[in-house]
């Protein structure tokens, strides 16, 4: 009977995924959110310029380009490690030339809003203004306490700030598909980076609830509730198991809860535990939503 639920939560929830899919590609008139953006060039607060109509691009675009590709790179690499390390700052010492690295990349890019970021006939000083008076804090604040501590995990939370750049996590899939299909129909175009930048964002977000979940069940809570221990205490399975064995696990069990499968191997054990679990599968009701009344 549980194996029948299941396999019956698999076709409700591929029916669900195959029907956005029609919706999105059925109408090419009636299914337009926003304007597809592809981020050649920055205006000035940071966020990207729609270039759908350039097909070449002169040497400035092109640096441009490469350099959104690093901090691409950059954005994912702090996203990703950034949670693990407010979770066990042990593992600041394992990622740690590869953090400053990434710091250094930040700084530079700093620099690059005030100095290059002006657009062809825009005063250079103004161009630094508008920065200083939009992003140039959330900027400072996500790289500061971190290069002035050497590396301290204790600031490391600060790092998060830098999700108000989420764009760059999918720049460079949205760049190749709007320089591979520059002949396809401009929905179908916006189709394909939307469907990418959303799952971009959905990895992200399950990412950061499963480390979520190592910390709700971590030793630090485990005198919180006389009698119950956290699921990484109670269940013998996680004795002995390495951080990022932890978070892998911690991150599918995400998947199974947010997708409705719910296997329920493993549960919480804890009533802060429940909660968690309550907001998880909360989460996946508002993405199923959101995709839902994306193709009304």
């Amino acid at each position: 009977m549980a194996y029948l639920r299941f396999r019956l939560r698999v076709i409700a929830n591929a029916y669900v995924f195959i029907h956005v899919l029609k919706c999105f590609v059925a109408d090419k008139d009636q299914h337009r959110l926003t304007k597809v953006r592809l981020a050649l060039t920055v205006d000035e607060i940071g966020k990207p310029k729609d270039f759908s109509e350039r097909k070449k691009l002169d040497d400035r675009e092109k640096c441009e380009a490469i350099w959104f590709f690093l901090m691409s790179v950059a954005l994912w690499f702090n996203l990703a490690t950034t949670p693990s390390i407010m979770v066990f700052p042990e593992l600041n010492a394992y990622y740690f030339n590869f953090l400053w690295l990434s710091e250094f990349l930040w700084l530079l890019d700093i620099a690059r809003k005030l100095l290059l970021q002006h657009k062809p006939g825009m005063d250079s000083f103004e161009a630094a203004v508008n920065y200083m008076k939009s992003t140039l804090i959330l900027d400072v604040m996500s790289t500061l306490p971190q290069v002035a501590s050497g590396m301290n995990p204790t600031f490391a939370i600060f790092k998060n700030i830098r999700i108000y750049q989420i764009w760059l996590l999918h720049f460079p899939y949205e760049f190749t598909i709007r320089t591979c299909y520059t002949k396809k129909d401009k929905h179908e175009i916006w189709v394909m980076v939307y469907a990418v930048s959303t799952f971009c964002q959905i990895m992200i977000l399950l990412h950061y609830l499963g480390n979520c979940f190592v910390f709700v069940g971590s030793d630090y809570f485990a005198d919180t509730e006389p009698g119950h221990l956290p699921w990484t205490m109670a269940n013998e399975d996680f004795h002995g198991m390495s951080n990022m064995g932890l978070i892998i696990f911690a991150n599918y069990w995400v998947c199974t809860v947010i997708t409705t499968v719910g296997y329920g191997d493993y549960t919480g054990s804890t009533t802060l535990e429940y909660y968690f679990t309550i907001c998880v599968a909360f989460f996946g009701f508002v993405i199923f939503s959101v995709l839902q009344i994306a193709v009304l």
